[in-house]
Order: C-alpha cells, then structure tokens, then sequence
C-alpha cells in the first residue's frame, strides 16, 4: 500500500512540477494588470488628496482678493477729475 502512495505522490508531485512555471506566469499576470489597473486610481486619489489639501490656502486667498477689492472699490478719496478741464495745458 504504501508503493501506491509513493507512485501517486511521484506522480502528483512531476504534475506539479510542471505546473509550476504556468501558475508563476499567471500569478505574474494577474499582478501586472492589477498593478495596471490600481495605477490610474492611485494617482487620481493622490490629486484628490493634494486639491482637499491645498481648498483651504485657495479659499484664504479668493477672500483676501476679494477684500482688497472691496477696500479699492469703496475708497471715497480718490483724486476725482475737474470737469471743465483747462485749456492752458
């Protein structure tokens, strides 16, 4: 009984053997094109992380142009222009 494991153990063991190379290749594979996959998606989360980052300094930034403007706009001591301007110039 044991002759008969042996042969079926050979026998399993060659037909793994030789399987081997085929299970390395579709292993290789499978990581390739998840890698492939996962790529795009890696990078497209790391500028959504980067945009999530940088709201804050651009939201900051739109109200301190904004208030400038404001305080532009609403300064009542600009120079106005003398209506008739003189002829002698």
């Amino acid at each position: 009984m044991g002759f008969i494991y042996f042969v079926i153990g050979v026998i399993i063991g060659a037909f793994l053997i030789v399987l081997l190379p085929l299970f390395i290749a579709v292993l290789g594979v499978v990581l390739g094109v998840g890698f492939i996959i996962a790529l795009p998606l890696i990078a497209a989360l790391l500028v959504l992380i980067g945009i999530i980052a940088v709201a804050p300094a651009i939201g900051y930034g739109l109200a301190i142009a904004a208030l400038l403007i404001a305080l532009v706009v609403s300064d009542k001591k600009r120079r106005q222009a003398r209506w008739p301007v003189p002829r002698n110039r």
